[in-house]
C-alpha cells in the first residue's frame, strides 16, 4: 500500500516500513545527505538476518526524469562510506544513461558490452570520486542492439558482482510497459521506487508498484523526491 504523508517521511510500500525523506536535486558533491543516510541506513537494517552476503538494490521509478540516478548515486556513496566495505554503482539504464555524465567518467565499456557478452565484468568497472566506490557504466549502446535481458544471465552477474562488493546499487530504468527494470530487478534483492513528489499521483505509483510485484520484483519502499 502506497499513502501520501505530509511529513518528508516516504509513505510505506508492500507492507514495508518508509525508507527516507524526500531527496531534493542537488549537487554529487552532496551526496551524504542525511536523507541519503537514512535511505541506506533502513535498507541495511533491512538486510539484518539475512542468510545473503551483501545487499543488491535497484532505484527505478514510474516515468522518467523523478531523480532516480540522484537517488542512487546517494545511496551508493554512502553505502561505501558508511558501510565500511566496498560498493559498486551500475549504471543499467542503457538507453537514458547519466551516472558517467554525473561523476564525469567515461561512458565505455560497461553494461552494455557485457549483457553482450563481449567484455567481462570485472573489465567495465572503474572507480570514482567517493572512496570505496566503484562505477559500472551503461557501456556504448547501440541504437537497434537490444541487449538479452536474460533472467539467468542477469542473475549470474549479480551473484559475481556480489561476491566482491558489499551494497550493490542498480540505477534502473523507469518501470514503465514493456521496459526491461521489470526482468532486471527480478535480479536482485529488492527495489526502491523514487516517486516525484506534487507531480505523480497515488494511483500512478500504486500501479508501477504492482506492475513490479507481478514481475516477482521485491518492492522495498518509495522515496518521495522533491525538486527545488
Amino acid at each position: 500500500m502506497i499513502r501520501k504523508t505530509e511529513s518528508a517521511a516516504a509513505p510505506q510500500a508492500n507492507g514495508q516500513p518508509a525508507l527516507a525523506g524526500h531527496a531534493a536535486e542537488r549537487r554529487v558533491g552532496l551526496a551524504l545527505d542525511k536523507h541519503f543516510v537514512s535511505l541506506y541506513q533502513r535498507l541495511a537494517a533491512l538486510q539484518n538476518g539475512s542468510a545473503r552476503s551483501g545487499q543488491v538494490i535497484g532505484v527505478t521509478s514510474c516515468q522518467p526524469g523523478e531523480g532516480v540516478s540522484t537517488v542512487a548515486i546517494g545511496l551508493a556513496a554512502c553505502a561505501a562510506q558508511l558501510g565500511g566495505a566496498p560498493a559498486l554503482l551500475v549504471d543499467a539504464n542503457l538507453a537514458h544513461p547519466s551516472i558517467a555524465r554525473m561523476l564525469e567518467v567515461g561512458a565505455e565499456p560497461g553494461l552494455f558490452e557485457v549483457l553482450m557478452g563481449t567484455m567481462e565484468p570485472g573489465d567495465c568497472i572503474r572507480p570514482s570520486k567517493f572512496a570505496g566506490l566503484s562505477l559500472m557504466t551503461s557501456g556504448c549502446w547501440a541504437l537497434g542492439v537490444e541487449p538479452a535481458y536474460i533472467p539467468a544471465t542477469l542473475a549470474a552477474l549479480v551473484a559475481e558482482l556480489r561476491g566482491s562488493y558489499a551494497t550493490i546499487v542498480f540505477d534502473l530504468p523507469a518501470a514503465e510497459e514493456c521496459s526491461p527494470s521489470s526482468v532486471m530487478g527480478s535480479a536482485l534483492d529488492g527495489v526502491v521506487l523514487v516517486v516525484e513528489a506534487e507531480r505523480l499521483r497515488d494511483e500512478t505509483a500504486r500501479r508501477a508498484t504492482l506492475r513490479l510485484q507481478q514481475a516477482n520484483v521485491v518492492v522495498l519502499g518509495v522515496v518521495l523526491n522533491k525538486r527545488k
